[in-house]
């Protein structure tokens, strides 16, 4: 009967590590496909381009190097992400970056004035470095089977937790606002303070926050990649004039407001929760005047994480 047992506890230590394989494999390339979106990896902006484009956006045109990023090596020991194939052998060059002297095969030029014939001839090129993928995601010790269960993986900045806890990351975003922007009088969870009267039951400048997940994609094991969405509603009670003939100090007045946003952005924008989820970004910021003499800004961030 022990013997059994054994058998069936190993089996399912397997399956177990293998499904964390699984999660991690596709989070990770998730997470290399972001750095596409933001333009920078691991929290280093890319280099920007020398001219600017006229369609598609940085390394972004047919979208052929963004997809060929896919995990080809996961087993419970190790998982290797790849960018890159065939037709996409340009992806080394962008990832580590080039500098010398190339062969341009001859070839036809289409042009706007008609068909040009192009001599094959030797180029000097300049790429900059701008990172989309490491070579090796994560790799288990041999020996480390039971701890490796147990033990969360440090994934490209990520830590991948089982669970975390919704009012474990409320409370958190608003602790990195009382901290990064000792400017709001009021930081809490958006109850509706705002509608309920002529005068809401806050001090101002506030900021009421609400949480969602308006995304849960369910992969192996029942883990989840969670989509979360921070909506915050930035309340000021506006004094002054904001008018070209106004006085400077009245107008500096007035525009305080636009201090605060931009130290919440300095807040938010990448923030990690400790490394926990990916990093944060701003997705929209809208505003609204109140009949009440109040200004409202309504900024959503969004991250991921798997639960």
């Amino acid at each position: 009967m022990k013997i059994e047992i054994d058998k069936l506890l190993e089996k399912r230590m397997e399956e177990i590590l293998q499904g964390t394989a699984e999660i991690v494999a596709e989070t990770s390339v998730g997470y290399f496909q972001d750095t596409f979106r933001h333009k920078a990896f691991d929290g280093n902006p890319w280099a920007p381009p020398r001219v600017p484009k006229q369609s598609g956006s940085l390394l972004v045109q047919s979208g052929a190097l963004l997809n060929s990023i896919r995990p080809v090596v996961v087993t419970p020991g190790r998982i290797v992400i790849a960018a890159g194939n065939e037709k996409v052998d340009y992806a080394r060059v962008h990832n580590e970056g080039f500098k010398g002297a190339v062969a341009v095969p001859a070839h036809i030029r289409h042009t706007r004035r008609g068909d040009q014939s192009v001599r094959q001839h030797t180029r000097r090129v300049n790429i900059p470095r701008r990172q989309l993928d490491r070579k090796t995601v994560y790799r288990r010790r041999p020996g480390t089977r039971n701890r490796a269960a147990k033990k969360n993986r440090d994934l490209c900045g990520i830590r991948i937790k089982q669970l975390i806890m919704e009012k474990e990351l409320f409370i958190a975003l608003c602790d990195q606002l009382k901290n990064k922007v000792p400017e709001l009088r009021w930081i809490d969870s958006d109850q509706g303070q705002l509608n309920v009267s002529e005068r809401p039951p806050v001090a101002f400048p506030c900021c009421l926050v609400e949480m969602s997940y308006p995304q849960c994609t369910t992969h192996m094991a029942g883990k989840q990649r969670v989509r979360v969405r921070f909506q915050l509603q930035v309340a000021f009670n506006v004094w002054g004039t904001a008018n070209a003939s106004a006085p400077q100090e009245s107008r500096e007045k007035a525009l305080q407001q636009y201090d605060t946003l931009q130290n919440i952005h300095k807040a938010l924008q990448w923030w990690s929760f400790g490394r926990k989820i990916n990093p944060t970004s701003r997705v929209s910021v809208l505003t609204e005047n109140r009949s009440n003499g109040l200004k409202i800004f309504r900024m959503i961030y969004e991250s991921e994480f798997m639960d």
